[in-house]
């Protein structure tokens, strides 16, 4: 449990713009947003998604007003509008291409654990630093010549490395594509379930970070309870937005049905 957590907090801490009112803000935001999701992500995910598309479209507006020349907020605006309709009507395969790739990160994070986490280390130390996801700090080291670096050095010292990543990315996303379309109510629980457990224990984990470090180890030492604990949550935040998402008849319909009954006993 150590190890994912640490490369996380690390990777995090080194890109992290300079402020420590920006990064409690951030902290707070994801604490924040991490409840909302676990009590209602799953009802707000079609709301969720639009808004997504719409900032999205709205954003890529931004360029297409310099690529045709046209004025800005206008092709901002309409732009903005093809993305909130967008995200709407496609809320459904959206959703199921999202399910996909959490299946497969949640999927590749376990064989990270599993098996990856000490070769890793010692491609760490053979570098004299620790494994961290840095950016390139000069022209020489691109991202991608260090992505491929680390990629060759697992395919060498990792038996079946590529197969074993290639098999679990493709069927993994499958699996995860074919049950958001199938049975979307329960996909939108996973989700929001998932989402909201990583955005909270994520912000959590980094306030104890920076306020205190001792309730941190503490939680880290826990071990396999930690994991424990972490499903508990997941498994709580599941339960309560499939309750939440679940369809409830319109008391209209009820009470036609009723009014059948009566004039069919009458």
């Amino acid at each position: 449990m150590t190890g994912p957590i640490q490369t996380l907090l690390d990777t995090l801490t080194q890109h992290m713009p300079g402020g420590i009112q920006w990064m409690y803000a951030a902290i707070v935001g994801s604490m924040l947003f991490g409840l909302a999701l676990m009590a209602k992500g799953a009802k707000f995910a079609p709301t969720l998604a639009a808004v997504a598309f719409a900032g999205l479209g709205g954003l890529g507006g931004s360029f297409v007003a310099h690529w045709l020349g046209t004025p800005v907020w206008v092709t901002m605006g309409c732009c903005g509008l093809i993305g909130l309709i967008g995200g709407l009507v496609f809320f459904r395969i959206w959703l199921a291409v999202l399910l996909g790739s959490s299946f497969a990160l949640g999927s590749l994070g376990l064989y990270y654990v599993k098996v990856l986490d000490a070769p890793l280390a010692e491609y760490g130390r053979q570098a004299d630093q620790p494994f961290v996801v840095t950016l390139p700090e000069s022209a020489d080291l691109s991202a991608t010549a260090e992505s491929a670096r680390i990629w060759g050095y697992l395919a060498e010292n990792v038996p079946n490395f590529q197969t074993s990543f290639l098999a679990i990315l493709i069927s993994t996303v499958a699996a995860g594509v074919v049950f958001g379309l199938l049975m979307p109510k329960a996909a939108r629980a996973i989700w929001a379930a998932s989402a909201g457990t990583v955005f909270f224990l994520t912000g959590l984990i980094a306030l104890l970070n920076t306020i205190a470090p001792h309730l941190q180890d503490r939680l880290v030492s826990l071990g396999p309870w930690g994991w424990v604990i972490v499903g508990s949550l997941w498994t709580s935040s599941l339960v309560y937005n499939l309750h939440d998402c679940r369809e409830k008849r319109p008391q209209k319909d009820a009470d036609a049905d009723s009014k059948k009954g009566k004039a069919a006993l009458a």
